[in-house]
């Protein structure tokens, strides 16, 4: 009896662990509604992200079992049926509610951003590019709260103090090459992989 071929059951069971996931818009042609939607699915759990463009949104997940799959086309087909249009998908299969601090950051950085004095070109400061980063470290809720008195500030005095705020990035670069120095000092190269020092013993 010959034996059952495993490789298409596993590249399939490989996909569905790694997950996947569609990005959604939908703009309306007067201006008034901007809105987001994203959906991710992995394994039998679908997790949805959603919210006016340029706020950090509300995370909601749900368990649907085997009917994950259809669950997840009929939701996707529901929005697009409403207007919504695709766009780019991040690739976050996992995203995680939004916290305090990053709620407040968004919050002061969009008010430097409406600033007519802080921002009289009306540029876009892309203030949800330090809290949404997928597949990258993320932010520490210590640089989140540094960068919320920097726009608070700012908005008081009327102008960006830069050279605070090079010198706030140049010293976190300092650290991190420090670290990084550190940390080799205490591995070795073996076999292509750096492992951790042994002690010497006498």
């Amino acid at each position: 009896m010959p034996k059952k071929r495993k490789g298409k059951s596993r590249a399939k069971e490989k996909k569905k662990k790694k997950g996947v996931g569609v990005y959604l818009e939908y703009k309306d042609v007067f201006g008034s509604s901007s809105k987001f939607w994203e959906i991710s699915k992995q394994g039998s759990i679908c997790t949805t992200k959603y919210g006016k463009i340029g706020s950090l949104g509300s995370v909601t997940t749900k368990d649907y079992g085997d009917k994950v799959d259809d669950q997840y086309d009929k939701m996707i087909k529901a929005k697009k049926k409403k207007g919504y249009v695709e766009g780019w998908f991040s690739g976050d299969i996992n995203p995680k509610p939004p916290t305090s601090a990053e709620r407040e950051y968004l919050k002061a950085c969009k008010a430097a951003e409406n600033s007519a004095k802080l921002n009289d070109s009306r540029k876009n400061f892309d203030c949800e590019g330090l809290t949404y980063r997928p597949g990258q470290e993320p932010i520490s809720e210590e640089e989140l709260k540094w960068n919320t008195k920097f726009y608070k500030d700012a908005k008081k005095r009327g102008e960006f103090d830069w050279t605070l705020h090079d010198e706030y990035y140049a010293d976190k670069r300092r650290k991190k090459r420090k670290t990084k120095s550190t940390q080799r000092r205490r591995t070795q190269r073996r076999g292509g992989k750096w492992v951790k020092r042994s002690k010497k013993t006498n």
